[in-house]
């Protein structure tokens, strides 16, 4: 699944490739059944509008289920870090969602605990 989100930036990009932000969106998608990265990079999607619609409820839902503790993809890999992060930032500015500093502390101090080091500056 990893490779299918490798797949899915580079189409997203047009990195080596034609450009087909459909495409990604689909690889996205597939691979965020078991792997967060593609997650992470279908809630970014989201939360720009870029191939989809705007929906900053899909982009959270997205991002929670990537950072959430009980994660444990194929490979054994823990919660993806950056996810935990941007929820954090998200609640920090209100960004798609209610203004919420305890929630933002929160998941600041997860991605901080698991990894994400400009997490535990916040």
């Amino acid at each position: 699944m990893l490779g299918c989100t490798h797949l899915g930036h580079a189409y997203e990009l047009g990195a080596g490739l034609e450009q087909d932000v459909d495409r990604a969106v689909a690889l996205y998608e597939g691979a965020c059944e078991s792997e967060m990265v593609g997650c992470f990079r279908l809630a970014d999607l989201h939360a720009r509008g870029v191939g989809v619609t705007q929906d900053y409820d899909r982009a959270v839902e997205l991002l929670d289920k990537a950072c959430d503790e009980t994660t444990d993809g194929d490979d054994g890999s823990p919660p993806h870090a950056e996810s935990c992060f941007r929820l954090g930032d998200m609640y920090a500015t209100g960004t798609g969602v209610s203004r919420n500093t305890g929630r933002a502390s929160s998941f600041f101090r997860r991605a901080c605990r698991i990894g994400y080091q400009e997490a535990c500056r916040r």
